[in-house]
């Protein structure tokens, strides 16, 4: 749902090769991890319950650790110019 929404949003962005969704959430859940052990001084675990069972929504929700993940792999390709665009300069 998240990678849908976000390029439904941004029709430049594309994904330049196989988007492998296991990778997406490990990554988000490293991101999780980072501030966990920032804000709480917990130390890392490999176990993704608290992760899983944190609010979806939110400052520190699953879905904005989901989508920082899918923004950065989406502006490591390149930016394709659409036709469709209304702010085009000739």
């Amino acid at each position: 749902m998240v990678v849908s929404i976000v390029l439904e949003r941004n029709p430049e962005l594309e994904f330049q090769d196989k988007v492998d969704l296991d990778k997406l959430v490990k990554e988000a859940f490293h991101e999780f991890q980072k501030d966990e052990s920032r804000l709480k001084e917990v130390e890392k675990q490999d176990d993704m319950t608290s992760f899983y069972n944190t609010p979806p929504l939110g400052k520190r929700g699953t879905c904005s650790y989901l989508t920082k993940v899918v923004m950065n792999l989406l502006l490591e390709g390149e930016v394709k110019p659409s036709n469709d665009d209304p702010c085009l300069v000739s």
